[in-house]
Formats: structure tokens, C-alpha cells, sequence
């Protein structure tokens, strides 16, 4: 079972008043591997998100806690050390002897710094314990605060009311993970729970907790001599192997395995000879033979396996493993669903190997919640759940109109290449246009209608298709959210969107441009354009050529808000297109022309 979520917040005290936990931590977000090269941590986000002491005091708390806590720090104008005062009557209840002091009423308790040592006090200034200690981790389960203090001699754990409630000798704290506890020892690594009772024995060369979908599995790395190794079934020659185990210690792969990698709920393990297996993350035996490799699928718990025989889907949150009967491919269509394809006819699969769409069908796309078919060269439409919607008989089928938070959309058809129909959201016929022959979706609420050479924009806009015959336009592709180039005989303009209002001409700059390019990140919103073959700088705003179309080539990249030119052979730099702060180019003109060469080569000009 789950168990529970432990929100941490940790702070790490050490002599030097922060230190990596084991200064040898490394984050991994899905995918971990561990061999006999050098050792890495895994450390969740969770663990990433670990505050020192000193982080803590120079993040501003609360707003009004200094008001709200009826005690405050003070300063020792001669030794400047620092102690804990009742502000009611001035009551000193910790001696200002401390480097440092961190109090804050949102703890339940008080840190003070003093020799290299952490010292331990309950909000009211008593004393938890006389040691000072080299190590203090703040943990809070729910609503269950604790105190792990770390010395010489081992762990000691308080509650907030300062009663020691286990501890534990010659122990070092090394990392919570969930609501356990990573320690090291003389013998090894281990792992105790939340009320220190071990879970792991503390005699393992090295523990990482997996970030699984079920939070409670762990693998290690073991040395030789474990128990798990002395009863393998074949000798290996002396050194490090893996295994994996429960947190109720059971071993559920034994130390057998030179390397490990872990993604998704799985397991893939390599022998010394080489040998690969897949397991889920409870150890059961997934892919023994036949395996070519592993691919990420569409969602954290997804993978497909591709093996020799085949490829199929294997969920680490259901464990469920698509394998009977294994396709010829299987790739991600949207989130959550996958296309999979045999003998040439595709299907749909969900992210749990169920079938949504069996595999018949010529082509499929997905958009707005749907999915697009075709069978015997006619367009279908069926559900997320693999419903029909429509029946494949339409020449053509396309979203024009879609809100991905409302799965609002208004679906265009052209059946049998007489007519088209509108459909609202629910499926039922708005509207009916005769005449058409096709239509070109240009943007989430335009598109342009065909018959014969004669292309004609309109738009959906309240539940009406607008059509706007005195707009001439022949495409569109988009510049930017709220921009789009639009061509028309032969050349290109701007066109400005309004996604609220209907489309007016005054949406339209004139087409006079060869080519049109926008500037990424310009905050002056400006554009490349070019004319008869030279490149110039267009600005939106001020709707005119702020750099006339003169230049021969440019470098597309912007470096460090300059833009680079070339003219008759020389390069021009012009800072944010601005012709007045026209300089000296401070790159030189051999480093543009090689970067300009090598934009020219990996063809991005």
C-alpha cells in the first residue's frame, strides 16, 4: 500500500551551519540507473526542496510573526551573541550566548549556534537536552512534528514537547525519505521507520529509494557477503551486485544483477554477461527473452516494450502488461493514448492496453477529444471511448474551432465534396453550406473555403460561419499567439488576430513582403521581412520599415540583443533593430561570418 506522503521540511545544521546531506546527492526526475561505476543518490523532489537553517533565516517569515510571537530575539552589544527574551517583561529565558538563533512561533522549536555545536530548546526557552549537536533535521508528518538530533554518538528523535522518543547508537542521519529514515553505520547503510524501528538492517553498500508509483520500494546495492548473495544459485567472482526489497525488508530480487535502470514502474537488469530481463517494480518477471529495448510512453507510469516478437504496452501503476497479441509498432498519439499498427491498419490503445479503437482503419488523428478515422478512403468520428460520432462517409473532417478547457469545438465536414456541415459540440448540424469543395483550417476559428482556383476566408463566431469574400488570401501560417503571415499573389503580410471579435479588414497589413519573419523575444515587436530579395526590419508598432530592405543576408540568431547584417560584403550590427545605435561590430567580422556559414550549413537559413 500507498504509504503516507511525508512532507518534509528539513533543516540541515552542520559545524559550517549548512552541508549537503551526504554531499553527494543527485536529483533524477524519472529515469535512474545504477552500475559498479562510481555510487550516485537519488534524492526526490521532495529531498530537493531541503531548506538549511541558514537558507531559513534569510527567507523573510510570515508577514507579522515578529507581532504575533510573544518573545524576541536580542543582541549582546559586547559580545555580540544573540538570546530569547519575553517581550511581556522583558524575561530573559535564553542566554545570549549563541552565534546564531533562529526562533519563529511557526516551529515548535528554538536553534542556537555556539561552538560548532547545535543546541536544542522548546518554544518557551527550556532546554531540550544539554549535548550540542552536529546535526538537526526539523520532520513534520501531517500534523506530527519531530526533531531528529544527530551527535557523535548516534540519533536522537523529540517530540515538540521535548520527550526523547527513540534513538539510536552509532547512526548517522543520511536522507527521509517518505516517512523513513536513511542511516549509515559502521556495518552499512539501512532504513528505520518513523518511530525508529529498522526496517532495513544497517549493513548494505548503498540504498536508493526508487521513485515509484506506489512510494514504498527501494533498491540497493550489496556487497558480497550479503545473505542474499551467499544463496545464489551460481558463484560470482567478488564485487558489488543489485537487488531490490520492500520496505517490509523482503528481497524481492536477489544481488545477481550488475546493472539496473529504472523508469516507469520497471526494472530493466543486465548480468556480467550481459543478459537482459525487464521486472515491474515488485519483481515479477516481465520480459525474460527476446527484449530490444525500452521506450518511454505517454504518461509517468507507461512504457512499451519492443521485442523481437513485437511491441507492447506495460502500465507501472496497473502493472498490466499488453502482450497477447504484441503489435508490429506501438507510438504515442496524445496524452494517454497510443497508435498501434498491425499488418498495416492502425488502432488505438489506452495507456492501459485497453483497446478504444480496434486495428482497421487507414489513418487516425486525434484533436479536440476526438478521434479522426478513415476507412476505404471516407472520414469517421468517434470518442475518447471509441463511440462512432459519425459514420465514414465524409471526403474531409477537421476541428475548426476548439477550447481544450470546455472540449468546446465546431467540426467542419465536406460530405461526397457538395457540401458542408457544421456541427456544434454535441454532434447535432448547426448550419449547412452548399457550393464547397473543401476547406483549409488557418487558426482556431478561421478557415479558408475551395471551389475550384476561388479560396474564400471565413469564421466561426457565434455559432454562424462568417465569410468574408473582400479579404484576399491564398494561406496563413503563424508568426506568433497573436500574430499570423498571410499570403496573397505571391506575397505576404501581417495579420493581427482578435480572438474575441470578428475579423475586420483593419486585422490586415498590406501583403508587400517576399518572406516574413518574426523576431522571437524582440519586446518591440518587430519583424524580418524581405523585398526583392534584401532583408529589412519591419516594426508592428510603428507600422514602417525601421531598417529598409537593403541588406543581403542576415544571422538569425540575435547575440546579446544585437542583430547582425550583411551589406556589399561588410557586416552591420544594429542594437534591437534601432538604426541610430548602428556600431562597430564587437563579434569581428570573420566570428559573424562563421556563424553565419555554419547557420547557412546545418540549414537553417
Amino acid at each position: 500500500m500507498r504509504t503516507v506522503l511525508l512532507f518534509l521540511l528539513s533543516l540541515q545544521l552542520s559545524a559550517q551551519g549548512i552541508k549537503a546531506i551526504n554531499g553527494d546527492s543527485s536529483c533524477y526526475d524519472q529515469h535512474h540507473r545504477w552500475s559498479n561505476s562510481k555510487d550516485s543518490v537519488l534524492v526526490d523532489r521532495q529531498q530537493n526542496s531541503v531548506l538549511s537553517l541558514r537558507d531559513l533565516t534569510m527567507i523573510p517569515s510570515y508577514p507579522g510573526w515578529q507581532l504575533q510571537s510573544i518573545y524576541a530575539l536580542f543582541q549582546d552589544p559586547k559580545t555580540h551573541l544573540y538570546g530569547l527574551k519575553r517581550k511581556s517583561d522583558g524575561k530573559v529565558i535564553i542566554s545570549a550566548r549563541y552565534e546564531q538563533l533562529k526562533h519563529d512561533p511557526s516551529l515548535p522549536f528554538v536553534f542556537g549556534l555556539r561552538k560548532e555545536k547545535w543546541y536544542l530548546y522548546k518554544q518557551d526557552g527550556t532546554r531540550i537536552s544539554s549535548k550540542g549537536y552536529q546535526k538537526l533535521q526539523f520532520l513534520r508528518r501531517n500534523f506530527n512534528y519531530r526533531m531528529l538530533a544527530q551527535d557523535e554518538d548516534g540519533i536522537e528523535v523529540y517530540n515538540p514537547n521535548g520527550q526523547l522518543l527513540w534513538s539510536k547508537k552509532d547512526l548517522q542521519f543520511r536522507l527521509c525519505i517518505e516517512d523513513q529514515f536513511h542511516v549509515i553505520g559502521e556495518q552499512g547503510q539501512g532504513v528505520l521507520n518513523w518511530n525508529g524501528k529498522e526496517i532495513l538492517k544497517p549493513k548494505y553498500d548503498s540504498i536508493f529509494p526508487l521513485k515509484n508509483v506506489d512510494y514504498q520500494l527501494f533498491a540497493w546495492k550489496a556487497l558480497l557477503n550479503s545473505p542474499a548473495i551467499a544463496n545464489a544459485e551460481k558463484a560470482w567472482p567478488a564485487g558489488r551486485y543489485w537487488g531490490l526489497a520492500d520496505t517490509s525488508s523482503k528481497i524481492l530480487l536477489p544481488f545477481l544483477f550488475d546493472r539496473i535502470e529504472y523508469a516507469r514502474g520497471l526494472l530493466q537488469t543486465w548480468d556480467k554477461d550481459g543478459a537482459t530481463q525487464v521486472y515491474d517494480s515488485y519483481g515479477n518477471l516481465v520480459i525474460g527473452e527476446g527484449l530490444k529495448r525500452v521506450e518511454p510512453g505517454a504518461c509517468r507510469y507507461c512504457s512499451i516494450i519492443v521485442t523481437h516478437q513485437g511491441s507492447g504496452l506495460f502500465n507501472g501503476c496497473s502493472r498490466s502488461w499488453d502482450e497477447d497479441p504484441l503489435h508490429d509498432s506501438i507510438s504515442i498519439i496524445a496524452p494517454f493514448y497510443y497508435q498501434m499498427i498491425n499488418k498495416g491498419k492502425k488502432g488505438i490503445l489506452t495507456n492501459y492496453g485497453d483497446t478504444t479503437l480496434k486495428p482497421a482503419y487507414e489513418s487516425i488523428f486525434y484533436r479536440a477529444h476526438r478521434f479522426f478515422y478513415r476507412e476505404d478512403g471516407k472520414w469517421a468520428l468517434a470518442d475518447e471511448n471509441g463511440k462512432e460520432l459519425l459514420p465514414p462517409i465524409y471526403d474531409s473532417l477537421d476541428v475548426l474551432v476548439f477550447d481544450g478547457i470546455n472540449k468546446d469545438s465546431c467540426l467542419l465536414f465536406s460530405q461526397e465534396g457538395k457540401r458542408f456541415e457544421i456541427r456544434d459540440r454535441q454532434g447535432n448540424i448547426a448550419s449547412v453550406e452548399q457550393g464547397w469543395q473543401g476547406f483549409s483550417p488557418l487558426h482556431s476559428s478561421a478557415v479558408l473555403l475551395h471551389r475550384g482556383l476561388e479560396k474564400v476566408l471565413a469564421e466561426y463566431h457565434h455559432l454562424q460561419l462568417i465569410t468574408h469574400p473582400n479579404i484576399k488570401i491564398d494561406y496563413a501560417r503563424p508568426l506568433d499567439g497573436w500574430y499570423m503571415a498571410y499570403g496573397n499573389d505571391g506575397k505576404e503580410g501581417l495579420w493581427m488576430l482578435s480572438y474575441y471579435n470578428p475579423i475586420s479588414p483593419e486585422n490586415f497589413r498590406p501583403a508587400i513582403f517576399d518572406s516574413i519573419v518574426f523576431l522571437i523575444g524582440d519586446p518591440n515587436l518587430q519583424l524580418l521581412v524581405q523585398q526583392n530579395d534584401k532583408w529589412g526590419v519591419y516594426s508592428i508598432r510603428g507600422d514602417s520599415l525601421i531598417i529598409p530592405c537593403e541588406q543581403d543576408v542576415f544571422l538569425k540568431r540575435a547575440v546579446n540583443g544585437w542583430l547582425y547584417f550583411r551589406k556589399d560584403g561588410v557586416w552591420n550590427c544594429y542594437f534591437y533593430t534601432s538604426p541610430s545605435l548602428k556600431g562597430l561590430n564587437p563579434m569581428g567580422e570573420k566570428k559573424v561570418e562563421e556563424m553565419w556559414r555554419a547557420q547557412k550549413e546545418d540549414g537553417s537559413n
